[in-house]
This record gives structure tokens, sequence and C-alpha cells, in this order.
């Protein structure tokens, strides 16, 4: 019986990571590119895609080319607070769809950039009704 509890103990550890992540959606997405090659990509991962509810459950993971990293809450809070920038805009009817991709060429070498993705949201009186990942920003 000892065994079999120290196996559960140590695969709630071991896929610990994975289940939170699982529970989580995607908020920002950071994307380096080289021509039209992701070179670096960092994910902002949170529990809940409404920018405007704060609560103790909250939670937040990053991650750097697929690979989970611990930051510290500051850096989690200073994320959330960013992102609200990007997930809606009332004033304009939300993120302009730019053409994202067309990055500047340096003399001999390839075409590099950054692309920000955002989860976008669309309120309805004051419900969220749809969601989706949208380019918020781009740059050379």
């Amino acid at each position: 019986m000892k065994t079999l509890t120290r196996v559960f103990v140590v695969l709630v550890l071991v896929l610990f990571p994975n289940m939170t992540l699982a529970e989580q959606t995607l908020l920002l997405n950071l994307k380096y590119k080289s021509d039209n090659t992701v070179t670096k990509e960092i994910k902002f991962y949170g529990n809940d895609i409404d920018p405007n509810s704060w609560s103790i459950d909250d939670q937040f993971s990053l991650s750097i080319d697929g690979q989970l990293i611990k930051a510290p809450d500051s850096i989690y809070g200073r994320l959330e607070g960013l992102r609200r920038s990007f997930s809606y805009d009332i004033l304009s009817g939300g993120i302009q769809q730019k053409e994202i991709g067309k990055f500047g060429c340096l003399l001999g070498g390839p075409a590099k950039g950054i692309v920000l993705e955002a989860r976008y949201l669309t309120y309805q009186n004051t419900r969220i009704i749809s969601s989706q990942i949208r380019a918020a920003a781009s740059c050379q």
C-alpha cells in the first residue's frame, strides 16, 4: 500500500504542471520570426480569459519554446495588466487586422521581426460571447 501511495504522489508531482497548463488558456503569444520561421516563442497562459475580473484563485504560467518556466508573481501581474491593453478596444471596435508577417530585410540577411498575439474578446452587453487569438502588434 505504501508503494502504491508513493507511485501516486510521484505521478501527481510529475503530471501537475501539464494538468495546470491544460486548464489554462493562451492569453498572450510573442513570436520572434526570421523570414517565415518562428525562432523563439513566449506564451503566457491564465485560467480566466476575462481581464476585468480578479480572483485569489487566478493562476498563470509562462513558457518559452514549449518549456514551462517559473516566474515571479510580479511578472505574471505585469503581463496580466499588459494583456488588458490588447484584449479589447471599445473606441476602435477591436484589434485592427493588419497584414502581419511583412518584415524588413537586413542587407544580406533574412527578414526579422516580432509578432504579439493576444486573446481578443467579443462582448455582448457585459458578457464575453467569444474569444480568439489575433495579432495585436508587429515590428521589425
